[in-house]
């Protein structure tokens, strides 16, 4: 590896696009809006790319100038991929959103070129560290735990008692409503009083709903808990834990309707079908779609 690309893991400015992630990752994320916390993420990786690719490169035995114009191309490529065109996001995690306004992170190319470019601000910090920094921040960005996600918003002031509470889970091979998947999901009040569920699968999508038995009163406070399931006995099946596992949200001045059954859950469902204008219009990157690593996903609440 060059001294050049050596030097550029360990410069300040690497180091503090680092902590840039980490701090959103543990720190803003859940507390500032998904629009800046979004944006946050995107410059300190569009700093952290380059020049790791650029490290990588020349370790290889690509010529320093060859190491840093194809780190800086396929940085540029990439990102923009992932922000216009959602298969390929949906490829690295189901819960990718493509966003053509996360485009203005860009610009943050050049202060990979600043890095180059201003080897005498390198500080003493090993080079090795800096390496290590860079992996350690790649590895807690993707399994950091998403602070819980909360409704309502300014946009959308209440939740809708009469929609259903939407889950997707991977590999789901046992019966949606039987006691072994039912007791990984609570619903409870503000005062701690917790709502007997039923759940069934959506009917035009692969998603399971869950409803209130009951239903949901009106301007109540709710809690929404998703996992971790119990280890199962030898007649149950195992599901996966969700990325995203609290959500607090408030009903409105309607109360839900009751649903004594699945097959009541999934009528609510198709009366009241999912649509992400409500996310977009409170969060064009809420936390309730940030992927964890896990394969479960929450879709909604």
């Amino acid at each position: 590896m060059s001294a050049a690309s050596t030097r550029a893991l360990a410069h300040p400015v690497t180091l503090a696009a680092a902590a840039l992630v980490l701090c959103n990752d543990f720190l803003l994320r859940g507390a500032a809006p998904g629009w800046l916390t979004g944006k946050l993420s995107d410059v300190g990786w569009l700093i952290l790319v380059p020049v790791g690719l650029a490290a990588a490169f020349s370790w290889m035995g690509v010529r320093e100038r060859r190491a840093r114009g194809a780190s800086l191309l396929l940085a540029l490529a990439t990102f923009t991929t992932l922000q216009l065109w959602a298969p390929l996001g949906a490829y690295f995690s189901s819960a990718h959103v493509a966003d053509a306004g996360d485009l203005l992170a860009l610009p943050a190319l050049v202060l990979a070129m600043l890095i180059w470019r201003t080897p005498r601000w390198t500080t003493r910090v090993p080079a090795a560290a800096g390496a290590a920094a860079l992996i350690g921040t790649l590895i807690a960005d993707e399994y950091s735990v998403p602070n819980e996600g909360s409704w309502p918003c300014a946009a959308l002031p209440t939740w809708d008692a009469a929609t259903p509470l939407r889950l997707s889970l991977a590999d789901v091979s046992s019966p949606i409503g039987g006691d072994a998947f039912l007791r990984g999901l609570t619903l409870t009040e503000d005062d701690g009083a917790s709502l007997t569920l039923v759940a069934a699968h959506a009917q035009d999508h692969g998603n399971i709903v869950v409803c209130a038995r009951e239903g949901l009163r009106a301007n109540t406070t709710y809690t929404w808990t998703i996992g971790p399931w119990e280890e199962p006995s030898s007649n149950e099946v195992a599901f996966q834990h969700v990325a995203l596992d609290s959500v607090t949200f408030t009903t409105g001045d309607a109360p839900g309707e009751p649903a004594p059954g699945a097959a009541a859950c999934a009528a609510l469902d198709a009366a009241n079908p999912p649509t992400d204008a409500a996310f977009e219009a409170c969060d064009p990157n809420p936390p309730l779609l940030e992927d964890t690593g896990d394969s479960a996903d929450v879709d909604g609440a």
